[in-house]
C-alpha cells in the first residue's frame, strides 16, 4: 500500500493510509476470513458463523462473518468521511491542511517542534535552511511589530477612555455646583420673600 500511494503521487509522508486504512482494514477483514470455531467458543460461547476459510471444512462455504465484517469497514469508511470532512474543508480554508513547501523541505522537526538546524537532515540543501531561517527572522519582526502596534493602540484607547472618564467626572462635578447654586439662590429668594411679607404687615399695622 505505500509503494502504491507512492505511485498515485498522494502526499502522506508519515504513511497514515498504509497504517490506518489499509491495515485497519485487513484487521477487520481477516477475522472474516480466519476466525476459528475454538476461538469463536472460547470468546462468545458459540461457533455458528466461522471464518470464511474454516466454513469449508464443514462443506458450506458460510460467508455471514465475512459479509458483516465488510459491512463494517463500509460503515467505518462512511462514518470517518462524514465526520472529518467538514473539518478537512475548514482546515483547508485556513490554510492548515498541510505544512509550507519549505518546512517540508528543511523538515517539520525543526520548523514546527524548534529542532536543531545542526541535527536535521543533511541530505537538504544549505540554501533551504538559509531561505529557512531568513524567512523565520522575518515573521518574528512581524510579529514583533504587530505586538508593539497592538500595545500602542491599546494604550491609546486606554487614555481616550481615561480622558472620557475624566471629562463625565468634570460634567457631573459642574452638574453639582449647578444644583448648588440654584438652591442657594432658591434659598435666597425665599428669604427676600418672607421679609417682604413681613415688612408689608408692619406697616399695615
Amino acid at each position: 500500500s505505500s509503494k502504491g500511494i507512492l505511485r498515485l503521487r498522494l502526499d502522506d509522508a508519515v504513511d497514515a493510509i498504509p497504517v490506518h486504512l489499509f491495515n485497519g482494514t485487513w484487521g477487520v477483514l481477516s477475522v472474516g476470513f480466519l476466525a476459528s470455531p475454538e476461538r469463536l467458543l472460547a470468546a462468545y460461547g458459540m461457533d455458528k458463523h466461522v471464518g470464511w476459510c474454516y466454513s469449508w471444512s464443514r462443506g458450506s462455504g458460510d460467508a455471514t462473518l465475512l459479509g458483516a465484517q465488510i459491512v463494517a469497514v463500509l460503515f467505518i469508511i462512511g462514518w470517518t468521511f462524514v465526520i472529518m470532512f467538514p473539518f478537512f474543508l475548514a482546515l483547508d480554508w485556513k490554510g492548515w491542511f498541510r505544512a509550507d513547501p519549505l518546512d517540508e523541505i528543511v523538515g517539520l522537526d525543526l520548523s514546527y517542534h524548534g529542532g536543531n538546524a545542526l541535527t536535521a537532515d543533511s541530505s537538504v540543501k544549505p540554501e533551504y535552511f538559509k531561505a529557512y531561517e531568513e524567512r523565520r527572522e522575518k515573521r518574528r519582526s512581524s510579529h514583533r511589530s504587530s505586538r508593539r502596534a497592538s500595545s500602542l493602540s491599546m494604550n491609546t484607547n486606554m487614555a481616550r477612555n481615561q480622558l472620557h472618564n475624566d471629562s463625565e467626572e468634570e460634567d457631573e462635578e459642574k452638574d453639582e455646583e449647578d444644583v448648588i447654586e440654584a438652591t442657594e439662590h432658591a434659598d435666597i429668594s425665599d428669604s427676600q420673600s418672607s421679609r417682604r411679607r413681613e415688612s408689608g404687615k408692619s406697616v399695615e399695622t
